[in-house]
């Protein structure tokens, strides 16, 4: 008996070995004072500089060369507790639920399952988009004042007002990820559509994703370019673009340049570029970055217009904790010639876990 209980203490200290899981996360909480358009308003904000989360991954050695992986990542407000992504009470037209954000979701920034191996990895579920991930190539990072940096926050205004072009994440997902190999990286996502178009205010309306990205990085240098590709259910015609940067670490400064360029179903076509900067200095970091989007409406002759552009300074109390200062100075100008100017000032503190 005794022996028996040995071995069975033996195979499970093996198992747990063999099986690992982390738990993580972020909380990003501070205060942000806004101008838009001379409309005034002070609120305290989640995710200011990183999306607030929590989060598991994990992976189990199957043997074989083979890998069992997980994510399982909540996105949340530390301001109101609220869930990070998709609305609690569902969003109805012409009966249908609509879109991505349509419903509360309780790992709404990633949960997938999959196996890795020297193929690479193919995994399923919802995850970051190839198109996203290009944006971890942006010198001076997706993050500051009014909800992203400079050029994120432009380069994403007039298009996806337009149509939401550019989705972060995909539901439904099956995406397959080159293995490690001499700095060379890649994806490749396909997503179902699933939607059931009966027109019941409990069914979704759909999209179709298919887009790829590949990557180089070598020493100071790095560039990733994407293509991407949605159709959203029963549409006649896809919303296609494409994003790419490059950067290089000067030692003193991480500086780049990211481009993107697309055509919605409605043939409105887009074009925008940003220059970034990311300087460390011991404790202190500080972040700059400027970005000019045009959109052209089918068959007009003029362009509307968006340019922003804005920093942040960061100081770490550790490792984990940090307090920051951003700005973003932004200007959306329409076809028709109408100005709207947006400024936000922020400030708050960072930790992970």
């Amino acid at each position: 008996m005794k022996k028996t209980l040995v071995a069975m203490a033996v195979m499970a200290v093996a198992g747990a070995a063999s099986a690992q899981a982390t738990l993580y996360g972020v909380i990003d909480a501070g205060l942000q004072y806004s101008d838009v358009g001379g409309v005034t308003k002070t609120k305290m904000n989640s995710g200011q500089m990183n999306g607030t989360r929590f989060g598991m991954r994990g992976s189990e050695d199957l043997g074989g060369g083979l890998t069992a992986v997980f994510q399982l990542e909540n996105g949340f407000n530390i301001d109101n507790a609220t869930l990070g992504q998709g609305l609690a009470t569902p969003t109805v037209n012409a009966g249908a639920v609509v879109g991505d954000t349509s419903v509360g979701r309780i790992f709404g920034r990633q949960a997938y399952v999959g196996v890795e191996g020297a193929f690479g990895r193919v995994t399923l579920g919802r995850q970051y988009t190839p198109g996203d991930i290009v944006w971890g190539i942006d010198a001076a990072g997706a993050q500051g004042a009014g909800g992203g940096g400079a050029i994120y926050t432009v380069f994403t205004s007039n298009f996806n007002q337009a149509d939401n072009f550019g989705a972060a994440r995909a539901d439904n997902s099956i995406n397959y990820s080159l293995p490690a190999m001499a700095g060379v990286t890649g994806n490749l996502m396909v997503a179902l559509d699933e939607s059931d178009v009966a027109g019941a205010a409990t069914n979704f309306v759909g999209t179709k994703y298919v887009g790829g990205n590949v990557g180089y990085a070598s020493g100071a240098f790095a560039v990733n370019v994407a293509w991407e590709n949605q159709t959203k259910t029963n549409a006649a015609k896809s919303d296609t673009g494409w994003v790419g940067g490059v950067t290089y670490d000067l030692g003193v400064a991480k500086v780049g340049v990211m481009f993107s360029g697309g055509t919605n179903a409605a043939d409105t076509s887009d074009s925008a570029w940003g220059l970034g900067m990311n300087a460390p200095m011991g404790a202190v970091r500080l972040q700059a970055s400027y970005a000019r989007e045009t959109s052209k409406a089918a068959g007009a002759t003029a362009e509307a217009t968006t340019t922003g552009w804005g920093g942040n300074v960061w100081y770490d109390l550790s490792k984990r904790s940090s307090v920051y200062v951003g700005y973003l100075n932004k200007e959306d100008t329409t076809a028709a010639g109408v100005s709207t100017k947006r400024t936000f000032l922020e400030s708050g503190l960072r930790h992970f876990f």
